[in-house]
């Protein structure tokens, strides 16, 4: 594990590698996850021969800088087959929301996200951030709501 943080934009792409195999089993596309607790739960993988399916956080075996490592093609799961998970929102959709502070003012645009991403089993958000040249990290313990392409944050004056 190089790091316990990663961008986003920098884990959507990924390769996803079958351990001992060489072989390349698809390429991590979204992800799904809570809103209310900002968990993720798993990562949404785009495979060439069955197109997109479900990479439960729990079945990811490594994680570094080239690739997302799995033990096998069968920790791959058909989106049809993942009850509570296809009811969850895509991460992606965060890209762009905007961001509100709790008296409606908005504040921005969310730009990327910031994921924990150690322990791989407790993969989540930790942070958003907003806007580009100067961008500006909100800590997912400051959100008090996500609904839809909106994030309410606490605590936040006008900046």
């Amino acid at each position: 594990m190089a790091s316990e943080i990663m961008y986003w934009s920098d884990l959507r792409g990924k390769p996803v590698q079958l351990s001992g195999q060489g072989r390349k089993a698809g390429v991590v596309e979204d992800f799904y996850y809570d809103p209310e607790t900002q968990s993720v739960a798993a990562l949404r993988v785009k495979t060439a021969l069955y197109g997109s399916r479900a990479l439960l956080t729990s079945a990811i075996a490594a994680l570094d800088q080239d690739n997302v490592t799995i033990e096998n093609e069968n920790m791959l799961i058909d989106e049809t087959n993942t009850g509570h998970l296809s009811l969850l929102p895509l991460g992606s959709q965060l890209i762009g929301a905007r961001v509100l502070n709790e008296q409606g003012h908005e504040l921005g645009t969310v730009s990327n996200l910031y994921l924990g991403v150690y322990p791989l089993v407790a993969m989540r958000i930790s942070s958003f951030e907003m806007g580009r040249a100067r961008a500006r990290r909100i800590s997912a313990h400051a959100i008090t709501s996500i609904d839809g392409n909106t994030l309410t944050i606490m605590g936040q004056e006008d900046f």
